[in-house]
């Protein structure tokens, strides 16, 4: 029992310090007046032009893109300017209106890969 304790309170601070990196990562980006919006759209063959060209051209409609960074089964794309965060908004809700359903579309940098 004592064994079983110790090991889910050192899982328990390994979340912690991966939550607090996050958080570290999130301020840092927010310094740089950079706002982040993820998806995990996951790595459906059928949306390829949804996530390569759909998803960088929304974006770039909605305001200033700093960058779009695709890994694998998410991307993130980062806007700058002083309307950042209304374009980030702006951006989100665009997205939700014609992304799939079991997309998962965040307003950090970390994907939530649930």
């Amino acid at each position: 029992m004592l064994i079983s304790g110790f090991a889910d309170f050192v899982g328990l601070l390994g979340r912690l310090g991966m939550y607090a990196h996050a958080a570290v990562a999130e301020a840092e980006l927010a310094a740089s007046g950079l706002v982040p919006v993820t998806i995990v759209h996951g790595e459906d063959l059928t949306e390829l032009d949804l996530v390569y060209t759909e998803l960088p051209g929304l974006a770039a409609r909605c305001g200033a893109v700093h960058a779009i960074q695709h890994a694998g089964d998410y991307t993130t794309v980062l806007f700058s300017g002083v309307d950042a965060e209304r374009t980030r908004l702006a951006f989100m809700a665009e997205l939700a209106a014609v992304a799939p359903p079991r997309w998962r579309i965040t307003a950090d940098r970390t994907p939530d890969t649930g």
